[in-house]
């Protein structure tokens, strides 16, 4: 039942930060490394705390602590996607006045010619043509920082994803380190052989 509890809050926890980091990068305020540093961290508080008086081994709960972050991560790409598609549909009705359906039906045509996909893989190629910088993402002006672009931005967000998840598989391994862990852990039970004693000599 607990471990079940650990999933439902992981999943919740790491949804919802995955949304706060959709808006952080909205408003120009995704901090490089900081964001997933403290996803990672508190998905694993989410999956650990639930978990601690029950003991349930560790390996159950790295498994949740990833789905938790898989949660963080389609969230915020998800969004992302959904917000890349209304930009394009904005752009179109600027330029050729067409609706938003037609729109939409344009974006793939435009997607295969520009780079030869489409869906959520052109998106990602936008991005990283267009470069991320050292303080928030999808930044393409070299005033706001150093760029990351082509191949070194899908490292990055690759390095991202791995450097969340390790954080919260660290934040489950030390569970029962921390002040909490201590106070709401079980007492370990421990089993000790009885002494049974005899007049007879052992033989």
């Amino acid at each position: 039942m607990r471990l079940i509890l650990s999933l439902i809050l992981s999943v919740l926890v790491g949804a919802a930060m995955g949304g706060l980091l959709f808006g952080a990068d909205m408003i120009g305020f995704y901090l490089i490394l900081l964001m997933p540093l403290a996803v990672g961290a508190l998905v694993g508080l989410a999956t650990s705390f639930p978990a601690v008086p029950g003991r349930i081994p560790t390996f159950p709960l790295l498994v949740v602590a990833l789905i938790g972050c898989a949660a963080a991560v389609v969230v915020y790409w998800g969004a992302t996607y959904l917000q890349y598609r209304e930009e394009f549909v904005k752009v179109a009705q600027e330029n050729i006045a067409v609706g938003r359906d037609e729109a939409l039906a344009l974006l793939p045509e435009f997607e295969q010619e520009a780079y030869g996909t489409t869906g959520f893989p052109a998106m990602l190629a936008l991005l990283a043509e267009e470069g991320l910088s050292i303080t928030r993402t999808g930044s393409s002006s070299s005033s706001s920082g150093l760029l990351l672009q082509g191949g070194i931005a899908y490292a990055y967000w690759i390095g991202e994803i791995v450097l969340m998840v390790i954080v919260a598989w660290v934040s489950v391994f030390r569970r029962y380190t921390t002040n909490w862990g201590k106070k709401y852990a079980p007492e370990p039970t421990v089993v000790t052989n009885d002494i049974v004693r005899t007049d007879r000599p052992i033989r």
